[in-house]
């Protein structure tokens, strides 16, 4: 490959992960994380062929978790029993 080529795509890659750093340290490490993970539903969401039923989905899984939020901070213990629950099958299955 010529080097004009390859160089726009290696800058590119570069400044994204240097914008996702400086938004990581400007939104602090818990609200970084969250935004993060909203924020890649949304991509794949949006990349999927089933454009619009998956961002449907996706915010009415936001709009559940909004409403569920006193719930599942009251009851934490129960929400890390299912994910330790979630992973070990998981992890059974590979």
């Amino acid at each position: 490959m010529s080097p004009e080529v390859s160089e726009p795509f290696v800058s590119s890659q570069s400044s994204a992960r240097d914008l996702f750093r400086d938004i990581l340290a400007f939104a602090g490490p818990r609200i970084g994380r969250t935004l993060f993970i909203i924020a890649l539903a949304a991509v794949l969401a949006w990349r999927s062929p089933q454009r619009y039923w998956m961002l449907l989905l996706w915010l009415v899984g936001c709009a559940v978790l909004y409403a569920a939020s006193n719930w599942l901070v009251q009851h934490f213990n129960w929400v890390f029993l299912l994910q330790h629950a979630g992973m070990q099958a998981l992890l059974g299955l590979a």
